[in-house]
């Protein structure tokens, strides 16, 4: 993620995360590979296939443990749906984990924070800032500044 993105008023994802993911690798496998799950895998096929005629996205979760093979079903689901398959990088997940607790309000705030406190809002400080955002908002810190009331 390019944290100068965070600086820009009103940024859409794509912007924010560019460079945050790349074209994913093609597939070792084939579909005949995943004989042992045809239904399933034909269900995602057929899934997969009726959403690319829409606008909108498809998001479909697959769990299970390490190493059994999920990441090359989904690089060769896409490839006979023909689609394109972008991936990123877990620490960039991790990044992006952590900035889904944060609405566009949040930005103005960080850095109305920064200017009130006289703060330059470089990219490190406001990534900083907006980490410390999420911990308030998840209640393990406090908020970096408050009014009392009388």
């Amino acid at each position: 993620m390019r944290a100068d993105n965070l600086l820009v008023p009103d940024v859409d994802a794509a912007r924010l995360f560019a460079g945050s993911f790349r074209e994913g690798d093609a597939p070792k496998l084939s579909p005949e590979s995943f004989a042992h799950v045809c239904k399933p895998y034909r269900l995602m096929e057929s899934y997969l296939k009726a959403a690319r005629q829409q606008s909108a996205g498809v998001n479909i979760l697959l769990y299970g443990k390490p190493d059994t093979v999920k990441t090359e079903l989904v690089r060769t689901l896409v490839k006979d749906c023909g689609a394109m398959l972008y991936e990123i990088s877990m620490e960039d997940a991790r990044a992006i984990a952590m900035l889904t607790n944060l609405v566009p309000g949040d930005f103005a705030a960080v850095k109305k924070r920064l200017n009130i406190l006289g703060l330059d809002a470089t990219p490190d400080v406001m990534i900083q800032e907006l980490k410390t955002e999420v911990e308030v908002k998840r209640g393990s810190a406090s908020n970096p500044i408050g009014f009392i009331g009388s």
